[in-house]
């Protein structure tokens, strides 16, 4: 009954064996050779318990309101630069926060990277309960491959900024909304449920060209379908972290999980019935949203097709939101910054609608989301399983173990950033300063597993940030916010903004 608990048992040793090398360190891990590299089981660590690993460590730090990555921080100070942990169902994890050998580690994946046993193989289990086919994220090995090859045309540069003009009237109407709703000094006293409508708006947009007008003429139908996405994405949060208790009997998370699952799948089919019948009749989009694409394709089947835009919108609503609000909020109690984006704008974009062209031409504001990713993200960690032995810091480390890289602690080491507690968009432009660690802050990953829906998420915060700062003067009387870790880092309180009008 409990053989669930026992999936951690250690992968048979590989014969190839890499050394993976550090800056700090790169002259002793180079001299370190396989057989003289210390243990596995030698590395530090909480000592784990008997079937449950350091489950209750992990559920201690939950419990205490305390978020994951200032745990990681902690063990780092006692246990020094690398640490392991063991989790039931997951089984060894290394953590490390060092950027150099994240680096070694994600050039070195093979043909068919895996991103965790975290999450991903959970999210499979109940998809294969409900009968549907997995999504990119929970897809492995050569289905993962074909599924992301099947699907590659549509996160091309080219697809992703031909909805700039459908999203454009988008962030528009958000501004229009926000000085109807603001109070008469402007404030807006939680920004983050607004910016959650707004991300459903967009994110339908180019994945089914709808108009959902979640804010000022919303539906019941795609009121629904934003409160499934938000079930399911609260879902995954407790999948990763509870014990995988539904696999003996269908408890409280396994009714929840399954309902999300088909809720979500049953308002995206509406749609891709609708997106059928208009191709059976030899109708198209002018810009074909990224469903349509994929049914006119056929490159996969159409449950396939229902599935990974379900993924959309579950992957990208929630954590673009976030993000989008931790980007305002860190603008407005950065008033320098603001201004110097504001100027920005004015001599590109003006006040007509955003091109491709202006985008690239726009490197300060490429700065504040990247800048912004670094001291306040979504996700605080980089998860992959290696796929052959590494020595990492003068251990061995076998393949199939997982392996964490901190993003947090290393966001916030001043060897690899200078002044970290500043909100310093330049250090990202290359020719105000030096170049950080290209390594150092990856949020949305690296190399073919990286995150499908990247572009569009960047295109989102993009559009919103320059509708934003051209038409409002942003304040906050907040001076930080508290932020809780969940499946991503999501803040627990209202996120106060002043929106004045700049003219």
């Amino acid at each position: 009954m409990l053989s669930f608990l026992k999936q951690w048992s250690m992968p048979t040793t590989r014969l190839a064996v890499r050394c993976v090398t550090t800056s700090s360190h790169s002259k002793q891990q180079a001299a370190t050779r396989p057989q003289q590299a210390k243990p596995f089981n030698s590395i530090p660590g909480p000592k784990p318990l008997p079937l449950l690993g350091n489950f209750l460590d992990i559920a201690k730090v939950r419990k205490s309101g305390e978020n994951l990555a200032e745990f990681y921080d902690k063990g780092f100070k006692k246990y020094g630069e690398i640490m392991k942990m063991t989790l039931p169902g997951v089984g060894p994890m290394v953590i490390v926060a060092d950027p150099d050998v994240l680096e070694e580690v994600l050039r070195a994946e093979g043909k068919y990277p895996q991103r965790d046993k975290l999450f991903s193989p959970k999210m499979k289990w109940f998809m294969d309960q409900h009968g549907t086919p997995a999504g990119m994220f929970q897809s492995e090995g050569e289905d993962w491959k074909r599924k992301r090859v099947a699907a590659s045309k549509q996160v091309l540069p080219r697809n992703v900024n031909s909805y700039i003009e459908g999203l454009n009237p988008i962030y528009t109407r958000f501004s229009d909304h926000l000085r109807k709703i603001r109070s008469d000094d402007g404030l807006i006293e939680d920004f983050t449920p607004l910016s959650r409508k707004l991300t459903m708006e967009a994110t339908g947009k180019f994945v089914f060209d709808a108009d959902m007008d979640l804010l000022v003429n919303p539906n019941e139908e795609d009121i629904k379908f934003l409160d499934n996405v938000n079930q399911y994405f609260e879902g995954m949060g407790r999948l990763a972290y509870e014990l995988p208790l539904y696999k003996i009997y269908k408890n409280n998370l396994y009714h929840f999980y399954m309902d999300a699952i088909q809720g979500t799948y049953d308002h995206s089919s509406k749609y891709a019935n609708r997106l059928q019948e208009k191709l059976e009749r030899g109708e198209s989009s002018d810009v074909q949203g990224m469903l349509e694409q994929w049914l006119s394709e056929k490159k996969m089947s159409t449950k396939e097709a229902v599935v990974l835009s379900s993924g959309m919108l579950i992957a990208g609503v929630h954590t673009t939101a976030y993000q989008s609000t931790y980007l305002l909020f860190e603008l407005a109690r950065n008033p320098e910054v603001q201004e110097r984006l504001y100027q920005e704008i004015q001599s590109v974009v003006r006040e007509r609608p955003s091109t491709a062209q202006d985008l690239e031409a726009m490197p300060y504001l490429r700065g504040c989301i990247k800048e912004c990713f670094r001291v306040r993200r979504v996700g605080n960690s980089v998860l992959r399983v290696l796929n052959e032995d590494a020595v990492i810091h003068g251990y061995h480390v076998p393949a199939g173990v997982t392996f964490l890289y901190s993003s947090h602690t290393a966001s916030n080491n001043d060897k690899l950033f200078e002044e970290p507690s500043k909100f310093k968009p330049e250090r990202w432009m290359r020719k105000d300063g030096p170049q950080q660690h290209p390594f150092s802050i990856l949020p949305f990953g690296f190399g073919p597993r990286n995150c499908y829906g990247k572009r569009f998420a960047e295109l989102e915060m993009k559009l919103l940030l320059i509708e934003m700062v051209r038409n409002f003067t942003l304040k906050t009387s907040k001076e930080d916010l508290k932020m809780v870790e969940q499946l991503v880092v999501i803040v627990k309180e209202d996120v106060p903004l002043y929106f004045t009008d700049r003219n």
